[in-house]
């Protein structure tokens, strides 16, 4: 049942992301990002308060669903804010330090998510909305330059043309199989951890933990070779 759910909250959020980028291309970048993080804090003090109240499946797997289409909204545009800020010449240091940061929030949030759920789900759902709203407020501080989007909206059909592309399909395939395995490592081996390891959740957020600080010192060192 949580494969089903996450497969779904998956491809929904596969759908939203690329209507985000076409929201951030009709909006701009700042925009879709406040909206998105606001609604996405909604949707997680509603989780919090379903668990509380003990309430349905259905409802817990549509607002997980939920959860993953105001998440892949917010993707595309922060990495056209990224690139807006940032300028062609410092492009690659804003996506790599993007990146690093985004693996720093893997560095505390399992770990206090893990000390949290042995108390309870539901206030971990509710910490995590008012986090969200913090976000909002820093996204509204940036930039002018990600605040317009371009002209043009995206011409489907010219994307449509890029399956000739054998090295680009070859790329995303490559990414494809990437994401299945981080989904195995956020959902299934979680389970697998608690259900039929016993691993205590403080110390399956210690491991999350652990991961991330090895993808940082990884990553700093790929950016290093690449430059």
């Amino acid at each position: 049942v949580v494969g089903a759910i996450y497969a779904a909250a998956g491809i929904a959020g596969a759908l939203a992301m690329s209507g985000g980028g076409e929201l951030t291309d009709r909006y701009g970048p700042r925009r879709v990002m406040v909206a998105s993080l606001g609604l996405r804090s909604l949707n997680l003090a509603a989780m919090g308060w379903t668990v509380y109240v003990h309430g349905p499946l259905w409802l817990i797997a549509a607002l997980v669903v939920g959860n993953g289409v105001f998440r892949s909204t917010f993707t595309p545009a922060a990495n056209a804010a990224a690139a807006a800020l940032a300028g062609p010449t410092r492009r690659l240091d804003a996506f790599a330090t993007l990146r690093i940061g985004m693996n720093l929030g893997w560095v505390g949030g399992p770990a206090l998510g893990g000390l949290m759920a042995e108390g309870s789900y539901a206030r971990l759902f509710l910490l995590a909305a008012p986090l969200t709203l913090a976000a909002l407020l820093t996204v509204v501080r940036i930039g002018a330059a990600a605040t317009a989007g371009p002209t043009q909206r995206i011409d489907w059909d010219s994307l449509w043309e890029l399956r000739h592309d054998r090295r680009l399909l070859g790329f995303l395939l490559t990414g494809v199989l990437m994401m299945m395995l981080v989904g195995q490592l956020i959902s299934t081996i979680t389970v697998y951890s608690e259900a039929i390891l016993r691993i205590p959740k403080p110390r399956i957020g210690l491991l999350y933990t652990m991961n991330a600080l090895a993808v940082i010192a990884l990553q700093a060192r790929v950016v290093r070779r690449i430059h």
